[in-house]
């Protein structure tokens, strides 16, 4: 049998070795004793090293505005930040009007190619509106409801108050940012019309007008114009006096007509009448019962006034004006015609025979006669010129 270790030798028994006890059994190790080290303590908490204190708060100065930073980076990126509402885009639009602030006219609007949103369009010649009321705006009905808004908006334009709704849509910047624009701004698509006038002045601009369409006479312009009372005039020449009316833009109507009517001068008529008085007085000194001033190819009928005797044989008649015609000028079309509103009337005194041979004998008859004159009126260069 072989004899255990006593007591003093297992207790001097390397520290790898497990010690047993007199029993011959394992020897269970105790647990070591737990000692407590006193941690001093402050107001706010555990206290720790100032060194590891000042890193600490280094590195968290250092990580908040890296985050900072990136959130200020996407907010750019997304589009976030201060939105213009609807209703301030209108207000804004109408204050441009009232300012003639043609700059922010063509941001708002988009109406960079319109004449009337060119620098110092509506310097002149331009009433904006006034006591302008912007509602609640509201989304429209159907699928696109958020992504588009309908502004009411009241305002006078010449002592009218009148009603427009403007159109705002939505639009996405970034990944969730947004900004409004006005879609449908307020206003109207003006036509110019006039028989004549190449130039057509609207406010401060001039516009020129096309060219007839075949079949058509008048000429024509289109643009569009924000809302307002403008000034629509035309310059005169020899014939025409110089036109000046104005054309009202206002509510919800998408199409105006502004025609410029052309207006003759006084002095045209009485220049025509003079003309026409002389033609009358050379075609009375005519020997002749069909008298013509003007027997070449190009005239026709140069004389507004003839006799058909019922004889055959005449000698050289002679003529008496009794009373000049009374003539009116129309401007249709662009073309001025003469109308007779008082016929005139002629006495022609002539002899007439039966005899063929000589000595003759002579019948002395008079004979009244009424006519009117017709024709055009031109302007031949700087004269005024009547054709018959």
């Amino acid at each position: 049998m072989k004899q255990l270790p006593s007591r003093s030798a297992a207790a001097s028994l390397p520290a790898v070795l497990v010690p047993y006890d007199d029993n011959g059994y394992p020897r269970r190790r105790q647990p070591a004793p737990v000692v407590t080290v006193p941690v001093p303590t402050s107001r706010g908490g555990p206290s720790m090293p100032r060194r590891g204190r000042s890193r600490r708060r280094r590195i968290t100065i250092i990580a908040a505005g890296v985050v900072l930073a990136v959130l200020a980076v996407a907010v750019n990126c997304a589009g976030i930040g201060p939105t213009t509402s609807p209703e301030e885009l209108v207000r804004q639009f109408f204050t441009a009007l009232t300012s003639h602030d043609d700059e922010q006219l063509q941001r708002l609007a988009g109406c960079s190619g319109s004449p009337l949103c060119a620098r110092g369009a509506l310097g002149e010649g331009y009433e904006p509106p006034q006591q302008v009321v912007v509602e609640a705006s509201r989304p429209t009905d159907g699928p696109a409801g958020d992504q588009w808004r309908t502004v009411a908006v009241q305002y006078v334009v010449g002592g009218t108050r009148y009603s427009e709704t403007v159109g705002v849509a939505r639009h996405q910047t970034g990944m969730i940012g947004h900004r409004w624009s006005i879609a449908e701004p307020p206003g109207a698509t003006v036509e110019l019309r006039s028989p004549i006038h190449d130039m057509i002045r609207l406010a401060a601009v001039e516009v020129r007008t096309a060219s007839p369409q075949p079949g058509d006479s008048t000429r024509r312009a289109r643009l569009w114009v924000p809302p307002g009372r403008y000034t629509v005039s035309a310059a005169g020449d020899q014939l025409y006096e110089p036109v000046h009316t104005t054309v009202t833009v206002a509510g919800d109507e998408d199409d105006v007509t502004a025609t410029v009517e052309p207006v003759l001068r006084a002095t045209v008529t009485a220049d025509v009448d003079r003309q026409i008085r002389a033609r009358i007085d050379d075609c009375a000194q005519q020997r002749d019962l069909k008298p013509d001033v003007d027997r070449s190819l190009r005239t026709f009928r140069s004389c507004p006034f003839d006799y058909s005797s019922p004889y055959a044989v005449t000698d050289e008649p002679t003529w008496t004006v009794n009373r000049y015609p009374t003539v009116a000028l129309d401007s249709t079309d662009g073309v001025i015609s003469v109308q007779t509103t008082t016929p005139g009337t002629a006495s022609v005194t002539y002899r007439w025979t039966f005899d063929i041979v000589e000595p003759r004998r002579w019948t002395t008859a008079t004979d009244e006669v009424e006519f009117t004159v017709g024709g055009s009126v031109t302007l031949d260069g700087p004269a005024i010129t009547w054709t018959p």
